[in-house]
């Protein structure tokens, strides 16, 4: 093994077997001999949601009248959302400017429910060190993302918490062909009274099934005949589904980062 020690182009290098272990050509890393080890709870809240309506009929024409169909149910509906928040672990040590470490993460609390037909589970092993390289991409689904990050800001180090929930679904408008006579018709609405979302559960089936015979005559048109079946169904209809919320999608992570500060020359 063969070492040397010179100035190159007016740069101090150290080279050992060919490789360059020391030189001023560029900065200088140094290290706290000392590990030090942070623990906090990182807890990402309840997505922001609103109700949603959706009811559908299916018209039939029949001998002296008309069949109908009718189904109908309430919706819960995330709200676009993008939230982020910082917790502090510590102070950076004076003329300290970089940390290396690792982190280790263990989900304490997890969603009470499905985010549509999609499980919230984390994206990262639990219990277990991983090298802070990056920002850590905790969940995903669609229309649902949670990252954390850990990094130097404002004199302490920082674990940086963000979440983006969205786009929101579209569709909330009338749908079908109108009723006409002597046809088969489909038809229905989709409606959000607390504004768009994307749906993540189901909240309540009001009804599924036969409304009833629409008999039809000269004096009771057709189309108020149906549309007054069909108008029970509807939100605020006689048996409207009921909009009740029982989901929470908030999670929490206990953290543990472990490393070493530093600076450079």
């Amino acid at each position: 093994m063969a070492g040397a020690v010179g100035y190159v182009d007016g740069e101090l290098v150290i080279t050992k077997d060919g490789r360059t272990v020391l030189t001023t050509m560029g900065k200088l890393i140094q290290f706290l001999t000392t590990e030090q080890t942070f623990t906090t709870s990182a807890v990402y809240p309840d997505v922001p949601k609103g109700e949603g309506y959706v009811w559908e009929y299916h018209v039939v024409k029949e001998p002296g009248g008309y069949s109908v169909a009718v189904d109908n149910s309430s919706s819960v509906l995330a709200r676009p959302q993008e939230w982020t928040n910082q917790l502090v672990l510590g102070a950076v040590p004076a003329g300290a400017d970089i940390f290396i470490g690792r982190i280790s993460l263990n989900r304490t609390v997890a969603p009470t429910h499905s985010w549509s037909s999609e499980a919230l589970v984390p994206r990262v092993p639990m219990n277990q060190a991983m090298q802070i390289t990056g920002s850590i991409l905790l969940e995903q689904v669609r229309g649902l993302g949670r990252v954390m990050s850990v990094f130097i800001s404002d004199g302490n180090l920082v674990l940086d918490l963000q979440q983006s929930c969205g786009p929101v679904s579209g569709n909330f408008v009338t749908w079908g062909q109108p009723l006409a006579f002597e046809q088969s018709s489909l038809g229905g609405v989709n409606s959000a009274p607390s504004g768009p979302g994307k749906y993540v559960a189901l909240a309540d089936i009001g009804y599924s099934g036969s409304g009833g015979v629409a008999k039809f005559s000269s004096t009771n048109p057709f189309e108020e005949t149906v549309l007054s079946i069909v108008s029970r169904y509807q939100k605020g209809g006689s048996t409207q589904a009921v909009y009740s919320d029982p989901t929470n999608y908030g999670t929490t992570y206990a953290v543990t980062v472990k490393g070493r500060f530093g600076r450079r020359s």
